[in-house]
């Protein structure tokens, strides 16, 4: 459980202890209680961002237009994991997400008709129409048996499996969804791949782990024709044995490329068995790494490595003639270096278009688009090319390793700023995934090319802090990082989505830490050694140095008596708000504060554990820092003073972020939980474990969502706050509960589609309880802070909303500012005469029942009376209350029934009070209330609107105060009063008495909590 510890303010009196929840809450019998429900948590699933594709190899779907369509729509189908998302080629926008399936998808397939997507996962292959799962594919053989699958093929109405052992092959029909065949495969051929060659009807030809080929017909479930391994690799040039990963129709018929593993290629004619065309790549290959040009323009055949490489090749300028029995060599004519970052997972051309487009492991599609070759560029006497150097269109990627920092950018919550060990900083879009883009670094590409390495190479180290200021984003740079092992600390434009060209340096250290000031004209960079600069963001320039290792005192200026460079490496500096600012933690446990204009070190605290992290909420100058020995403090930065502790962490503490409004703190450590604090109170009120650890935190500025970072995740995640979108009840629990919980199982990632909207929702299901069962208080009222004698020492301002009563005082002149131009229009009469509903809105409520005796009520008329014993009684409910409430003497349910009202209601209410028996009732109301000390505040709304609407009746009864009553004052009185006047009068006097020695009081508990804050604070009375 949490602690807080803090420094003590002295009190006019001690609290009482709390009591424990099983104290508080009345138990009806001694029996057992039933046991509770599930916890509901604050933050829920949402969705994921930056995924684009994985491993599994990608498809296209093109459709062709109308007449009028001028090119055929081209969509790419990419797998996400559990899901598949479909991006449009020309935009490279995302049109929708599939539903998850229970395991990974191993392979994706198109077919036509009502369910077009086909993903294969597990043991069975999914339908899907549009992004709904329409019906599932069992893999189940003659025996009954469930076997994984590795990759599917669809040709017509066929749909074609194979397992994943690669002895079984699955035939079903799409349209009829059945299964027409299990083909046994021999033992000693183990398929690994499969291909429908075209115009091959019922044709299925199947690639071996050992090398080899075979033809089937999956109608007849029959052997036709048998390719041995050893002749296939002898025409390749080949030496050994090794596993055909990848077979490829080219656009002629009978012309099959296959692919193995090794790095060799063969271009095969099926129909007469005969090689055609041999090449090699250095590298291994994989599923999905042959394409062939189809445009008519150029005869190529694209190539892709697991290093990344995409080899093209020229297919009509292989040599003439070749030995027997060898397939011609065929010659490279270019290699795109480091076309991704990871293995190549599918490389696809587009149909009649000269467009490569190539998916990665790296989570990267990219288009390359091939130049028509123009004659004038020949040189005479040059050999003619018959294909171009394709150039990069466009792409589409996300983090090609695991983000490791994640901050949310701007006031608005829609960007989020990344960083991860692929080693660049991308700024995702929450609300679009087209506006994601990776933040450019420079020439890298041109870099990389003139100096023969991978690009990725030349870029940045992962970034190690964050930072950024919005005000003048549009003047000059507006984020700073700072990055592992590099000695300066960089400026990035998040507008232009570029990295900025002068670095502040920090000489000879590495930069570990860095701040933007809030007015973005200065970015702080601490480093190794213990100094933290100050930079203007616009040139670049050192404006001043703070040294950790400078004595109290120390000014811009001097020197320190310290060495400097001699200090503890800095792990974080933060400045306020107001520039007035600067704290600085150092590994060394210190925490120092300086002025941010003069550089003085102000104070110093030295706390009993090395800080590995700091964080400022500059709402509320509270600064946040994690220990080694697994605790996080809260220190205030105006007093210098620890005012939380907490202290229930089983592992280090990796990164936490602060609400907007400063009263949450989320928390994620290497326990894999992640904890929520409520400030104020110092409780523990949420915590919930993922899937994998939680590496960074960042809270929206919105409030609304949690954007979290993942040990082994390349997305960034967003967890919905339920608290902002729905009334949730927040209260305390125990450390217990959160490893009581660890039963039910890690809390799983969102996905890309996002939260399911006809999903079972988690929360209380039942109206008036919680999540726990426990009945919700609609009415909240502060419980009594004092027991016995000591209670008179306090007063409760109230227990109604500020905004209620502030909206009763001027509930006038809000009705003024909202009175509508012109005058409304007549509704228009309900059908049938349905009933209409109370309520700003036109509704009618059908469900009403008929009059008895069907009889329709006319309206317009006034409800009939109810009679009494003593006749007609028209007194309202509000009147009712009053006087019960004298008559019991107790006006607390009374004022729990205002509170109840909106301020409209009590409005009408208080102008309903007809009698001077009525306005007894209600001055006596007030009075007892302001002698129980409690609604002070309410009690003078209510009375300063009470004195308001019935000042007629007042003066007509000649009531007037022309002095504050001081102890038993008397009232003076205008003429000759009626005994109900007079009795009024008694009673008006008697509230103002009260009313001037209550406000006496609360003045003095004022003055005395402003000196005792201003001693304990050590700040000036002003």
């Amino acid at each position: 459980m949490p602690s807080s510890s803090g420094p003590a303010a002295a009190a006019p009196a001690p609290k009482r202890p709390r009591k424990s929840a099983a104290a508080a809450t009345p138990q009806a019998s001694s029996s057992a209680a039933p046991p509770r429900r599930r916890r509901a948590p604050l933050f829920t699933p949402f969705r994921a961002l930056g995924y684009v594709c994985n491993a599994v190899p990608a498809q296209l779907q093109v459709k062709s237009g109308g007449k009028d369509a001028r090119a055929a729509d081209v969509s790419i189908l990419t797998s996400l994991g559990t899901s598949w998302a479909l991006w449009d080629a020309a935009r490279t926008t995302l049109l929708f997400v599939g539903a998850a399936t229970p395991v990974p998808i191993v392979d994706l397939a198109l077919a036509e008709g009502k369910t077009p997507f086909l993903a294969a996962a597990g043991s069975a292959v999914y339908a899907y129409e549009r992004s709904r799962i329409a019906h599932v594919f069992d893999a189940t053989d003659d025996a009954g048996t469930l076997h994984q699958l590795a990759s599917i093929l669809v040709f017509g109405d066929a749909l074609v499996a194979l397992s994943a052992a690669g002895s079984h092959l699955f035939h079903w029909s799409i349209s009829t969804q059945s299964m027409l065949s299990c083909l046994q495969l021999p033992a000693d051929f183990a398929a690994s791949v499969a291909l429908h060659p075209a115009a091959y009807v019922d044709k299925v030809l199947l690639g071996s782990a050992e090398g080899g080929l075979a033809l089937y017909n999956i109608r007849t479930s029959s052997l036709l024709h048998a390719f041995p391994a050893a002749s296939l690799r002898l025409a390749a040039g080949a030496k050994g044995d090794a596993a055909l990963v990848d077979l490829c129709q080219s656009p002629a018929l009978d012309i099959v490329g296959m692919a193995w593993a090794d790095g060799h290629v063969l271009v095969h004619d099926i129909r007469h068995d005969e090689p055609l065309l041999a090449l090699s790549v250095d590298g291994s290959l994989a599923r999905g790494c042959l394409a062939f040009r189809s445009d008519g323009s150029a005869h190529t055949l694209a190539v892709g490595s697991t290093a990344g490489d995409i080899s093209l090749f020229d297919l009509a300028a292989a040599p003439p003639a070749a030995a027997a029995g060898l397939a011609r060599p065929c010659p490279l004519t270019h290699t795109l270096r480091a076309a991704h970052a990871g293995a190549i997972s599918s490389l696809r051309f587009v149909p009649s278009n000269p467009l490569l487009i190539s998916s990665g492991a790296d989570n990267a599609v990219r288009q390359w688009f091939f130049e028509p070759i123009a004659a004038p560029s020949i040189a005479p006497g040059a050999s003619v090319p018959t294909a171009s150097v394709p150039r990069l269109l466009k792409s589409r990627e996300g983090h090609a390793a695991p983000p490791t920092l994640a901050r949310y950018y701007g006031d608005d919550g829609r960007a989020i700023l990344s960083s991860g060990e692929d080693r660049s900083v991308r700024l995702l879009s929450v609300v679009r995934d087209s506006r994601s883009a990776e933040m450019s670094q420079g020439a890298i590409l041109s870099r990389a090319a003139h100096l023969a390495v991978a690009p990725h190479t030349l870029k940045l180290p992962s970034a190690t802090s964050l930072s950024f200021s919005t005000t003048r984003s549009r003047d000059w740079d507006d984020v700073l990082s700072t990055h592992a092992g590099v000695r300066a600390a960089h400026t990035w434009s998040a507008r232009d989505r570029r990295m900025g060209s002068k670095p502040f340096s920090t000489e000879k250290a590495e930069a570990t830490a860095c701040c933007v000031s809030a007015c973005g004209n200065f970015g702080l960079v601490g480093d190794a050694q213990g100094i933290v600069r100050a930079f203007n963001m616009q040139s670049g320039m050192l404006r001043r140095t703070y040294a950790a290792t400078s004595p109290l005192g120390m000014q811009k200026g001097k020197k320190p008596a310290a060495k400097r460079g001699s200090g503890s490496p800095v792990t974080g500096v933060v400045s306020d708000s107001l520039n007035s600012l600067v704290a600085v933690s150092t590994l060394d446990g210190q925490l120092s504060v300086y002025d941010f204009h003069t550089a003085e070190l102000l104070d110093v605290l030295k706390l009993d554990s090395p800080i590995a992290s700091l964080a400022l909420d500059r709402t509320t100058t509270l600064l946040a820092t994690t220990h080694d020995d697994l605790t996080l403090r809260l220190i205030d930065l105006s007093t210098r003073r620890i005012v939380r502790q907490f202290a229930a962490f089983r592992a280090r503490i990796l990164d936490l972020t602060f609400s907007p409004d400063g009263r949450w703190l989320i928390v994620s450590s290497l326990d894999g939980v992640v904890r929520t604090y409520d400030v104020p109170s110092a409780r523990l009120i949420d915590a919930f474990r993922p899937r994998r650890v939680a590496t960074s935190v960042s809270f929206s500025p919105s409030s609304d969502f949690l954007a979290t970072t993942h040990v082994g995740e390349l997305g960034v995640y967003l967890w919905a706050n339920r608290a902002q979108f729905s009334a949730t009840a927040v209260r305390g629990m125990e450390e217990d509960e959160v490893w009581e919980a660890e039963a039910e199982g890690p809390v799983a990632l969102p996905d890309m589609r996002g939260e399911d909207e006809d999903g079972e929702d988690d929360g209380p299901t039942e109206l008036g309880e919680d999540e726990e069962g426990d009945a919700i208080r609609r009415v909240y009222t502060s419980p009594p802070q004092m027991e016995g004698a000591q209670e008179g020492a306090l007063v409760t301002l109230t227990t109604m909303p500020r905004t209620r009563w502030m909206t009763l005082l001027n509930l006038d002149t809000i009705k003024r500012r909202n009175k509508p131009t012109e005058a409304p229009k007549k509704p228009e009469r309900a059908p049938f005469f349905l009933p209409q509903l109370a309520g700003t809105e036109l509704a009618f409520d059908a469900q009403k029942p008929a009059q008895a005796g069907g009889k329709e009520e006319k309206t317009g008329l006034p409800s009939r009376p109810a009679f009494g014993q003593e006749g007609l009684d028209f007194e309202s409910d509000f009147v009712r209350r009053l006087r019960s409430a004298q008559e019991s003497g107790e006006y607390g349910p009374f004022f729990q029934y205002l509170h109840t009202l909106s301020p409209p209601a009590l409005d009408a209410e208080l102008r309903s009070l007809s009698t001077a028996a009525e306005l007894e009732l209600f001055i006596g109301a007030l009075t007892a209330r302001l002698r129980r000390h409690l609604d002070y505040e309410a009690v003078q709304a209510l009375l300063a609107v009470f004195v308001r609407v019935q000042a007629d009746v007042l003066i007509a009864l000649g009531i007037k105060v022309t002095a504050p009553p001081q102890g038993d004052a008397s009232m003076e009185r205008d003429g000759e009063l009626a005994d109900e006047g007079e009795t009024l009068a008694e009673a008006l006097r008697l509230l103002l008495v009260e009313q001037h020695r209550e406000g006496t009081r609360v003045m003095e508990l004022l003055e005395f909590c402003m000196g005792s804050l201003a001693f304990v604070r050590d700040l000036p009375l002003t």
